[in-house]
């Protein structure tokens, strides 16, 4: 587990042989890296064309390197300001007093944010990448994309619990997430052809009940699939504070923010 100075405290980190995993996912559903296809017959959707430039795939030269004993994930921060970094997050002596943000409501593009995530512009730019890579990671593992991304907080005016600082939250810069929602795929794609699907019913994948979840074949397929996310968030540098069931207080949630700092707890 790697912990850098924290911006906000927000558990086990794993090292997941990720390639392998998910080239095993593809094979078992029919599909193939690079061209995998729902069964609708539509392609993936690429995330490069509507990624914003400075969350685009780094070079191999930026991201820190991977510790030796393997235990630990490398975390780097994409090049460039972000919008907030200026602010103090310290608590003024007075009491807190939030700051003025622009907070915008988000229900996401293709799968529905439930309840809508209410954040700044900047911090929607990196939901909507999040969106991407989960639709992405969700149809190698089952087939499909889920309906909902469920949503614990987003905008919400308060300090970090037992600090002195402010939260993320406060600044309409942050995320919960508890889990995703899966309807029930049919057997047929619209064109007739039969779909890849891995668990055709309707099922939840939650934080709380698979990130360590084992000893049964669907649950552990839940757990990989949670695992190869927040791999890929980290991968491609989506979020700098990535906090799980190994950070107080998360057993049951994913929070995600943009605080100056790194900081990783999963």
């Amino acid at each position: 587990m790697r912990r850098n100075t924290p911006p906000e405290p927000q558990g086990d980190t794993r090292a997941r042989g990720q390639g392998l995993r998910v080239l095993f996912e593809c094979l078992s559903l029919g599909l193939c890296l690079g061209c995998a296809r729902e069964g609708d017959g539509r392609a993936l959707p690429e995330l490069r064309g509507s990624v914003p430039a400075e969350l685009r795939q780094t070079s191999a030269g930026s991201a820190a390197a991977a510790p030796a004993g393997g235990d630990e994930r490398s975390v780097a921060v994409a090049a460039g300001s972000y919008p907030l970094d200026a602010l103090s997050r310290v608590v003024p002596r007075g009491g807190l007093e939030c700051p003025a943000v622009d907070a915008r409501e988000f229900t996401g593009q293709h799968v529905a944010f439930t309840p809508a995530a209410k954040v700044i512009d900047a911090f929607r730019a990196r939901l909507g990448v999040l969106e991407q890579i989960v639709q992405v990671q969700s149809r190698l593992f089952y087939g499909r994309s889920p309906s909902r991304i469920l949503v614990a907080a987003s905008y919400d005016c308060r300090p970090v619990s037992g600090s002195g600082r402010i939260s993320e939250h406060a600044f309409a810069n942050a995320i919960d997430i508890t889990g995703f929602q899966f309807a029930e795929a049919p057997i047929l794609a619209p064109d007739g052809s039969v779909r890849a699907v891995a668990i055709p019913g309707s099922f939840e994948v939650r934080v709380d009940r698979h990130w360590h979840a084992h000893g049964d074949a669907v649950l552990e397929r839940h757990a990989r699939f949670l695992a190869a996310l927040t791999d890929e968030l980290i991968r491609r540098e989506v979020f700098r504070t990535l906090l799980g069931p190994a950070h107080p207080d998360h057993a049951d949630h994913f929070h995600f923010d943009m605080a100056p700092g790194k900081y990783v707890d999963l």
